[in-house]
């Protein structure tokens, strides 16, 4: 029993860090990058790698306890990170496919059936634009 808890722990680590953390690391990395470049200058990658520097040139960063700090403070928020992409998927997914409330569903028809209609009436007058 204790060999098939030991195999079961060992699969559960591997697939919540395989699934969960580079996804996390990934959304952190864009939001770090976004977070010192802003709106304004998204373009420019070297003052993320001046940032970086700047962090790393810092007396306090340069010990081994702050490294695994920072390392396993990152692992925890980018899990975390991947675990709320994981709740907030399925309301993300009914929203967009529509799987809603009965009285929503009928709401979400209606107002599909209206979009679809005038995007068809502005094909057309795009049409008839193009043949004159």
């Amino acid at each position: 029993m204790n060999a098939l808890l030991s195999e079961l722990g060992k699969t559960l680590v591997t697939r919540w860090l395989s699934h969960l953390v580079p996804t996390g690391l990934l959304f952190l990395g864009a939001a770090g990058t976004g977070a010192v470049l802003g709106h304004a200058r998204w373009y420019d990658l070297p003052a993320v790698v001046d940032r970086i520097d700047e962090l790393a040139a810092s007396p306090d960063e340069r010990s081994l306890g702050a490294a695994l700090a920072v390392a396993a403070g990152l692992v925890l928020l980018a899990a975390g990170a991947g675990l709320m992409v994981r709740a907030l998927g399925g309301a993300v997914d009914r929203l967009w496919l529509g799987s809603w409330p009965r009285g929503l569903g009928r709401l979400a028809t209606r107002l599909r059936e209206r979009r679809t209609a005038r995007w068809a009436a502005a094909d057309e007058r795009a049409r008839e634009a193009w043949r004159r």
